[in-house]
């Protein structure tokens, strides 16, 4: 077989050229109407980003982080409050939580798969949640139905968190559409990637939204920063809280417009890819390795195809040494780290097990066929010889 230089992860580059020409009349569009934040392609974006969920009101930030803290400030959370999350996250998807003055109330993941146990989040119900954040993790979507109807019970909001999984269906519905509010990163290697940092928020309350962007515009009443924006004079500075520098930029969010229609079909290859890999373990058994389960695999929209592997040090070295990029996302997990683990030591042990097993492979739209056909030539060659590497 051909060795590629590399099989990679994500590649935001060849990313980008699949646009073709839209790349350059994005920059075009933003250099010329000489408005670089919070403009008319980040309220474009808003608006095709909330009807593509089908939600009734969108926001664009400067970030996912930015997003999450801006939608749970907009729902209430703060001093002394949890929000009911996983562990096995990268931190951007908690320190927004720890930012408001509320705690992280971790929940473990069902035996075999990334997503949340709603099980589990049901007997550790603590009283100061006051919102549960669900990550559909590396594009498998988790159970946002159970989630949102304990949240019904609860009387606590759900958000989904959809950075990995734009495109995914969980039900016949879009995952996104399960809670009070999807939020999604848009950094350059997530799914919808921008050419910098931008984060995307949507939901039905257009008082949240509202709620949101003040808090996302350094606090500024909505009404005294749109006449700032106008050049009226006047004392405009009138603030409602103190809040955060979360304006959106232009040119990242004319590339995600020119992306946003491209996710379905984007989603489909994802699909495609991932059943090649699936084919694979079909062959070869389950005795190395298997792959990462979820509520609807034929819904999945897999960022990568995760595996959890016995010897996954040494298949991860055996795969790295044919150019082939894994991911350990997100290794170690949260609840084990020094920032956390000091305060309230916590037993999760399907988390723990995926610290010791999980796997990332490469299953990006833009990676070329023969890449495709590289990598799962080459995992089923470690999969199936003596030693596994």
């Amino acid at each position: 077989m051909t060795r590629p230089s590399r099989v990679g992860l994500s590649d935001p580059g060849r990313q980008l050229l699949m646009l073709g020409d839209q790349v350059g009349e994005a920059v075009e569009r933003v250099l010329g109407s000489g408005v670089f934040l919070a403009g008319s392609e980040s309220a474009a974006l808003e608006g095709e980003f909330a009807a593509w969920l089908g939600r009734d009101a969108g926001l664009c930030v400067s970030s996912g982080s930015s997003a999450l803290e801006s939608m749970l400030y907009a729902l209430g959370v703060g001093s002394g409050d949890a929000v009911a999350v996983t562990s096995n996250l990268d931190i951007s998807a908690v320190a927004p939580i720890v930012r408001l003055g509320a705690e992280p109330a971790w929940v473990d993941v069902v035996p075999g798969t990334t997503g949340m146990s709603v099980d589990d989040l049901d007997a550790r119900w603590d009283g100061r949640i006051r919102a549960i954040l669900l990550v559909h993790t590396h594009g498998y979507p988790a159970a946002a139905q159970a989630a949102a109807r304990l949240g019904r019970e609860k009387g606590v909001p759900l958000i989904e968190d959809i950075t990995h999984a734009p495109g995914a269906w969980l039900g016949g519905e879009r995952v996104g559409t399960f809670g009070r509010a999807a939020i999604m990163s848009c950094a350059p290697t997530k799914p919808l990637a921008a050419v910098g940092s931008l984060g995307l928020i949507a939901a039905d309350d257009t008082r949240l939204i509202r709620r949101a962007r003040e808090y996302a515009s350094y606090g500024f009443e909505l009404a005294a920063l749109e006449a700032l924006h106008r050049g009226q004079a006047g004392p405009h500075f009138d603030y409602v809280t103190a809040g955060i520098n979360g304006l959106p930029d232009e040119l990242s969010a004319a590339i995600v417009r020119a992306k946003l229609p491209l996710m379905d079909g984007w989603a489909d290859r994802r699909r495609a890819k991932a059943t090649l890999y699936d084919d694979i373990f079909a062959r070869v058994g389950r005795v190395r390795a298997v792959p990462v389960g979820c509520p609807s695999k034929s819904g999945s929209a897999p960022r990568s195809y995760v595996i959890l592997a016995e010897d996954r040090d040494g298949l991860a070295k055996a795969l790295e040494a044919r150019n082939i990029g894994v991911s350990y996302n997100y290794v170690p997990s949260l609840h084990r780290q020094r920032i956390f683990a000091a305060d309230d030591p916590v037993a999760l042990p399907a988390t723990d097990r995926l610290d010791d097993t999980i796997l990332g492979l490469p299953n990006a739209p833009e990676n070329r066929d023969d890449e495709t056909e590289y990598v799962l030539e080459v995992l089923e060659c470690l999969l199936t010889q003596p030693g596994g590497g």
